[in-house]
């Protein structure tokens, strides 16, 4: 499967509605007020503004109150267009967000060449995740578009949907918590509450990661040797693909430091970059190419 990652760094969503407690029945007041007020953007899904998602470039997307909108059979929403320029499924799409904030839960919309709708995938659940050196406290929703779904998919939309926004999303813990105060549990607690509501507005980040190695390993018949392979031919393609951008904030340092093991230089090349968020990029990359 192909990630798609999003916010591997800590994330900061903007305009988004606070977590509330007591169970808000009305849902995302902020976010239906936005829709209600925003105007349409485009008479028909040939029209979006499409953003090109390739394997190394990431793309960031504002969904606030002037992000555009469109009225969806399941209801008018706030939408992110992106184009596949390539397109080896299934893929498995990860979005994520910071467990401070409420949570951007988008739905998915497969477009073909034609732009017509091939599927409509609706997310089953979010998982919180614990803080760990590459990332912050976080939400994890992730979703899986079938090959034999999307044999011709081009286009993905993420968007939200009135009737998501007017409900809860459910969210569930991981099967793995990390080492919990008793406040921070108490923060889970309320924040795992069913009846809190989640955000139609915030910031994404998407990047394709990763091809060949994930769906080789689903036959499960590749030797160490084989892995190993894979694994330096990701963190070679990584090394190479690397923008100036990237260059200029520790990208070879960093990705050189984590083939080495050396996470903690790694890190260090991180907290010293002039982006952080490009070098935290680029280090969470490297991990994900190794074994």
């Amino acid at each position: 499967m192909i990630r798609l990652f999003v916010f591997f760094a800590a994330v900061i969503l903007s305009g988004c509605s606070q977590l509330d407690p007591r169970g808000n029945q009305e849902g995302d007041g902020l976010g239906l007020r936005a829709l209600q007020e925003s105007m349409s953007c485009c008479g028909a899904h040939d029209q979006f503004p499409f953003v090109p998602l390739d394997e190394v470039v990431e793309k960031s997307v504002l969904i606030d109150l002037k992000a555009p909108s469109y009225d969806f059979a399941t209801g008018k929403s706030f939408f992110a267009a992106f184009e596949l320029l390539q397109t080896n499924y299934p893929l498995e799409i990860t979005i994520i967000s910071a467990a401070e904030e409420s949570v951007f839960v988008p739905f998915l919309t497969v477009l073909g060449e034609d732009f017509s709708d091939l599927t409509n995938i609706y997310p089953p659940q979010i998982i919180l995740e614990g803080r760990s050196i590459s990332h912050p406290q976080r939400y994890v929703l992730t979703i899986t578009v079938n090959s034999n779904e999307t044999h011709k998919a081009k286009y993905i939309v993420l968007h939200t949907t009135k009737n998501s926004i007017e409900t809860h999303t459910l969210r569930d813990l991981p099967k793995d918590v990390v080492a919990q105060t008793g406040q921070t549990m108490a923060n889970s607690k309320m924040l795992l509450n069913s009846d809190i509501e989640h955000s139609a507005i915030g910031k994404i980040e998407m990047s394709v990661i990763g091809v060949t190695s994930t769906q080789l390993a689903k036959e499960s018949v590749l030797d160490q040797s084989d892995n190993d392979s894979i694994s330096a031919t990701n963190i070679e393609k990584l090394q190479t693909s690397l923008t100036q951008a990237e260059k200029r904030n520790y990208g070879l340092e960093i990705i050189e430091a984590v083939k080495k093991g050396e996470l903690n230089e790694a890190m260090r090349y991180v907290m010293n970059a002039q982006d952080t968020d490009l070098a935290q990029s680029i280090f969470t990359r490297a991990i994900k190419a190794m074994p």
